[in-house]
């Protein structure tokens, strides 16, 4: 753009439809920087871009272009062709950054409403499962401030050496099960396919006839139960008979915790007998204490992680037990409230798909591509808004807001069409036609309106 600048004033004398060009090129230059200059400010709300920082002309430069081609009356009829189509822009160009805003606080009003009903699904759904046993609330902070004080106290217990060997196991074991590599990957495959032979251990399982029965692996898998401190158990010398090389593995990785060093030669009466920290287990990086460390206990039931924000509705949900919880109490929407809120979104995107069409239409006429980017609908927040509500419909299609959705002749699975908003194909056809002498903007009349098909063409 400034190449053709500069080529064009050392022409010296220009036609009144270069000028015009050039006043056009203007206008696309500086609102293209003055939406660059926009997005790299943090405090968009108290920017302003002043009009010197937006021209690519100097004074000096637009009194020479002014001044510079012929007054012939076809000259002058171009120039003013130009510049009322430059004029037709900024208008419009108003009008589309209007628009823009409109749609935006219209599909946040929107998306806000939906996420309340969803959060309401939720609690309520939450509810009815945990009736019984209400889970705890609490947000993020006090969640991890109540984590906090739990970990100080865990790493202040002791554990039995047999109780370590024992919990370290189970660890592993189920983690083998949950498809989690471990380091006694080949001990698990054997032990995966041995069977239980003993009959005291097979006492703890109520088998049917004919089925098959539990493995060694199945043992590991709640090792407390049959080795340490069970009434009905056996003592840990029982499971280094049972699992003499995997006891032998285990003791070897305890041994680098501080306090257990000489464990592989313990004798399983001094096991029980020998104490160490979980902090030293914790430090250790033994896994089952990490997660033993690191994961909250709750003091009963489970416990529901909230957001900061909105805690008094959630706790107050849990005071009243209702059958349905609205968080902003909003009981009393109706099909009207979602009926207008939608016709607002769907008449903005009208103007707005119009406009840009528009925008396309005088690009391609005037050759000047970059004219049609400055008008680009942004679709994104639409777009989660119709993937939103087509998941609350799949997760409750029982629900008040799906149920007001269709009542207002809507579907819930792609709420906007943004397709049929678009302007039709013919509306565009006869707008081109309308432009092929630009003279047409000399008579003022709004293109865009024939691109929506409001008007009829003249």
């Amino acid at each position: 753009m400034a190449k053709d600048l500069k080529a064009l004033l050392k022409k010296g004398k220009l036609t009144g439809e270069e000028v015009g060009r050039l006043v056009l090129k203007d206008f696309i230059y500086g609102n293209k920087k003055a939406l660059l200059m926009i997005s790299q400010t943090e405090d968009k709300d108290s920017f302003i871009v002043k009009n010197r920082d937006l021209s690519m002309f100097t004074q000096a430069e637009r009194d020479t272009l002014t001044n510079s081609f012929p007054s012939t009356s076809q000259d002058i009829k171009d120039y003013d062709s130009y510049r009322k189509l430059v004029a037709y822009l900024v208008s419009l160009y108003s009008i589309f950054l209007r628009h823009t805003t409109d749609l935006e606080l219209s599909l946040f009003r929107f998306y806000t409403l939906i996420a309340a009903e969803f959060k309401g699904e939720e609690l309520t759904e939450l509810y009815n499962l945990e009736k019984s046993h209400t889970p705890q609330i609490m947000t993020r902070k006090q969640y991890e401030k109540k984590l906090k004080a739990q970990q100080r106290e865990k790493l202040k217990e002791k554990r039995q050496a047999d109780e370590v060997i024992i919990e370290t196991l189970s660890h592993y074991a189920l983690l083998y099960e949950n498809g989690v590599e471990t380091p006694y990957q080949d001990f698990f495959n054997k032990y995966e396919k041995q069977p239980v032979t003993k009959p005291c251990q097979l006492e703890q399982y109520e088998l049917e006839e004919g089925e098959e029965p539990p493995t060694k692996l199945d043992i590991l898998t709640d090792l407390n139960s049959f080795y340490v401190n069970h009434k009905d158990g056996e003592p840990i010398e029982e499971f280094v008979k049972d699992y003499p090389e995997l006891f032998k593995a285990v003791s070897e990785e305890l041994s680098k915790v501080t306090g257990l060093k000489t464990i592989k030669r313990l004798k399983p009466e001094t096991m029980r007998k020998r104490e160490v920290s979980t902090k030293n287990l914790y430090e250790a990086g033994i896994p089952a204490y990490v997660d033993f460390i690191e994961t909250y206990y709750p003091e009963r039931g489970n416990v529901a992680v909230l957001n900061d924000y909105h805690l008094d509705e959630y706790e107050e949900f849990f005071r009243i037990k209702p059958e349905r919880f609205y968080i902003y109490g909003e009981e009393d929407i109706s099909k009207e409230d979602v009926t207008n809120h939608i016709e607002t979104i769907f008449e903005s995107f009208r103007n707005l798909l119009a406009i840009e069409s528009t925008f396309i239409i005088i690009a391609e006429r005037t050759d000047e591509p970059e004219l049609a980017e400055l008008a680009k609908v942004d679709l994104s927040f639409a777009e989660n808004l119709i993937k939103t509500i087509h998941i609350f419909n799949e997760l409750y299609p029982n629900s008040r807001m799906i149920r007001i959705i269709k009542e207002a002749g809507l579907n819930p699975d792609k709420l906007i069409d943004i397709d049929s908003l678009k302007p039709k194909a013919v509306n565009i056809e006869k707008a081109k036609k309308l432009i092929r002498d630009l003279n047409y903007f000399l008579n003022d009349d709004m293109l865009e309106y024939v691109v929506k098909g409001v008007i009829p063409c003249h």
